[in-house]
């Protein structure tokens, strides 16, 4: 009688021991598939471009958008003002105009990081969300607003130039 029932315990042992086996080749076989680069899993959308970032951070369509109020008013002065002037005056003014509204909507996004934080629509802004740090986005202002700053003094004149820099401040 005690070697059936050892026989049986055997068994049992066994078959626990074949089916932890069969487990454990089938968690491999498993694991080896999540591993294999076939495997179809869904990927995060791809991060934004550092040009898209800074296009962002200053608010590239709005200062197109100014840029071209400064080109309708340069040209709507007529063609002897236009005679008058060049194209590179013209040229001065739309790139310096486009730079310093660039400084301002970056400056503008620094300064309300906080804010922007807790709404949903600017809550994915590119300072918000870290995708461009704080000193960089202050390195943009302060290098697109300078810049502009020389173009608009050296291509327009000293009004053009107070007032384009002055809107970086208004702002």
């Amino acid at each position: 009688f005690s070697s059936s029932t050892t026989s049986n315990d055997d068994e049992k042992n066994s078959s626990r021991g074949s089916a932890a086996s069969k487990t454990a080749d089938t968690n491999d076989a498993t694991n080896n598939d999540n591993n294999d680069s076939t495997t179809t899993t869904s990927l995060p959308s791809p991060p934004k471009s550092n040009i898209s970032n800074l296009a962002e951070l200053s608010k590239a369509r709005l200062s197109a958008l100014v840029v071209s109020t400064t080109a309708f008013g340069f040209m709507s002065v007529g063609p002897t003002a236009l005679a008058y002037t060049s194209l590179p005056t013209f040229a001065a003014a739309s790139i310096g105009t486009a730079l310093c509204a660039s400084s301002a909507a970056t400056f503008n996004q620094v300064i309300e990081i906080e804010r922007d934080s807790k709404m949903k629509r600017t809550g994915n802004r590119p300072l918000v969300n870290g995708s461009v740090s704080k000193q960089a986005a202050i390195g943009l202002g302060c290098l697109t607003g300078s810049t502009g700053g020389i173009l608009l003094g050296l291509g327009t004149d000293p009004i053009t130039t107070m007032l384009g820099v002055g809107n970086i401040g208004l702002y």
